[in-house]
């Protein structure tokens, strides 16, 4: 058996999270896991929403740290000496980092203290930041990060891009994963492209206009959005202003309900990033979770959902959009979407499911 300490970037009871779905399959393998709550605020919980599954399997040990102010100076220092004070509590453990900022200072101490460390990248975080100073910083950061750590674990090529060219070591590329045995919902079977699902979160990454179109090209058709975030303002405005009674706006929904809510009421998952840096190196796991629940799924076309090698219909410019449903529609009508949906499945059984061994043993052979 071994130890882990995930330095985690969201809290346990948040929304499902790469650090949360690593922990639980480290722990059913039989390894010890310490995992480190980011800190709360008086304002409530970092970077995301809680959610009511707070159950914490065998083996994993959940530390928090409770409220603390929320202004940024005074928060970062206190969440770099949480971290600090676990890297010291557990000198045995293979230590695994997600923020770079707060992280550096306990990355430090872990290096001095010659433990075992996985830097798991999963994010661009140069264009993640707020700013072009705080870029800079997380570039730097990032650097860091790649050239101290054991192993870099990327959940995109282009991130194993940067991380080589950041000097590290050891880089492995492993995209998003689901936890599949947790999708048994009833599922409908789709007899015709009706209604059409996007889930995630609202962020500056999602091409509010390509939803736009969608449903005014396509007024027989229903859009549903599950997810919340400050670009779902936006999107309720122009909804207003054109009057298109056929997009529905669920906001934010625990996990389990929007997977329930796609799995027995979809006929498509939608996924309209806008093209930048900071999409093109995405893994998303909501391109999973819809070929898990047996939808096809159609999505901007990114460097990383290029590398897909099922069938997903990507496209380039919103007129793609339109042939690729009419290209759909006539799949359904002649049986042969049935095939494409059981190929896509049997791929994210094969890559990108959690409970499958191959997923945590690039943590173990470090």
């Amino acid at each position: 058996m071994k130890s882990f300490l995930i330095l985690s970037p969201v809290r346990w009871n948040s929304l499902r999270s790469h650090a949360r779905d690593l922990a639980t399959a480290l722990a059913k393998a039989g390894h010890k896991v310490i995992f480190v709550n980011p800190p709360t605020t008086t304002n409530g919980p970092v970077n995301t929403r809680d959610i009511s599954d707070t159950s914490v399997p065998e083996n994993i040990f959940v530390r928090d740290p409770g409220t603390i102010t929320r202004y940024p100076f005074p928060f970062v220092l206190l969440t770099e000496f949480w971290y600090l004070s676990n890297v010291l509590r557990n000198r045995r453990a293979t230590v695994i980092f997600y923020n770079v900022l707060p992280g550096v200072l306990a990355m430090i101490l872990a290096r001095l203290l010659r433990m075992k460390i996985v830097f798991a990248y999963v994010d661009d975080y140069e264009h993640l930041a707020y700013s072009r100073l705080v870029g800079k910083v997380k570039t730097y950061l990032v650097r860091l990060f790649c050239s101290l750590s054991n192993r870099v674990i990327c959940t995109a090529r282009v991130l194993c891009d940067n991380a080589r060219r950041y000097g590290a070591k050891d880089v492995v590329y492993q995209p998003n994963a689901i936890v599949l045995s947790e999708f048994n919902y009833r599922i409908k079977r789709i007899r015709e492209i009706k209604k059409i699902y996007f889930v995630g979160g609202l962020g500056e990454w999602v091409d509010v206009d390509a939803m736009i179109f969608l449903a005014r090209s396509f007024p027989d058709k229903e859009l549903h959005v599950i997810g919340d975030g400050p670009s779902r303002s936006v999107l309720e405005e122009k909804v207003r202003k054109l009057h298109l009674r056929n997009v529905y706006l669920h906001g934010f929904m625990p996990h389990s309900e929007a997977m329930s809510l796609i799995a027995r009421d979809a006929d498509l998952g939608f996924i309209p990033f806008v093209r930048n840096p900071l999409t093109d190196a995405v893994s998303p796991i909501k391109l999973f979770e819809f070929i898990a629940l047996h939808k096809p799924v159609v999505a901007a076309r990114t460097k990383e959902l290029e590398e897909f090698p099922g069938k997903i219909w990507l496209y380039s410019n919103y007129e793609e959009i339109v042939a690729i449903l009419d290209e759909i529609h006539h799949l359904l009508l002649s049986g042969k979407i049935d095939e494409i949906l059981k190929e896509n499945y049997r791929i994210v059984t094969n890559m990108h499911d959690w409970n499958a061994s191959s997923r945590t043993s690039p943590y173990l052979t470090v």
